[in-house]
């Protein structure tokens, strides 16, 4: 095999691997209300701040997963949906604050029982995914402490590589209905990471999800593979 063959083999395993996360996404009329409330601060503090269209609330990162198993996450996260404990809840986002080790600038969720059903989803799609083999970063979400997990913080990220910390700004609140979580694609390019939809799972309460993938629960894909 001449070195040229080897290069293009190489290049073609990479392409059979997609950067995932978990997370609930935002319709366009609350992306845009969260721009709107967020970027004054944002703007200030420096940093490369987060496009628009990239806002959302991460649940849990995958990282890289190899795309003939697409399928089966897909089947994964689909049970999960169907056996969530509410079909629609609410995060209420009233802070901006600095995380200090990230250096990233974010919206934070005041505590409720919506938080309290993100975190469970959270936790169960962090199980699903490991019993099922897969890695998932749990350093990315800020899920790990020095030993322990830590608690769930639902949290929006609206600046990275912020220089300097801020004290915390409190913010008139805005409130982030959900009734479904997506399943989403990283593209690292020259101006960071843009993020694509691949599928939506509807949260469907004690429906029966067990068994055979994909049996009664619904997917909504918008998978394409560029």
């Amino acid at each position: 095999m001449s070195a040229r063959g080897g290069s293009s083999d190489r290049a073609g395993a990479r392409e059979l691997v997609r950067r995932v996360f978990f997370a609930l996404w935002p319709d366009d009329s609350l992306r845009s209300a969260f721009a709107e409330a967020t970027h004054e601060v944002a703007r200030s503090v420096g940093g490369r701040l987060v496009s628009g269209h990239n806002l959302h609330v991460t649940l849990l990162f995958l990282g890289s997963v190899a795309e003939d198993r697409l399928t089966e996450l897909e089947a994964l996260a689909a049970e999960v949906a169907g056996t969530n404990g509410a079909s629609s809840s609410e995060l209420l986002f009233n802070r901006i604050e600095h995380w200090k080790r990230p250096r990233v600038l974010v919206a934070t969720a005041s505590p409720s029982a919506g938080v309290a059903v993100a975190g469970a989803l959270a936790a169960k799609l962090l199980e699903v995914s490991l019993g099922a083999g897969f890695t998932p970063d749990l350093k990315n979400l800020g899920l790990t402490g020095d030993s322990l997990p830590a608690p769930f913080r639902p949290h929006v990220t609206l600046a990275r590589k912020v220089p300097h910390p801020i004290p915390a700004v409190d913010i008139d609140p805005l409130r982030w209905g959900f009734t479904r979580f997506a399943l989403v694609q990283s593209h690292r390019g020259p101006e960071g990471s843009d993020y694509s939809v691949m599928a939506t799972f509807p949260l469907q309460p004690e429906r029966e999800c067990h068994g055979t993938p994909n049996t009664g629960c619904s997917v909504q894909s918008g998978r394409k593979f560029e």
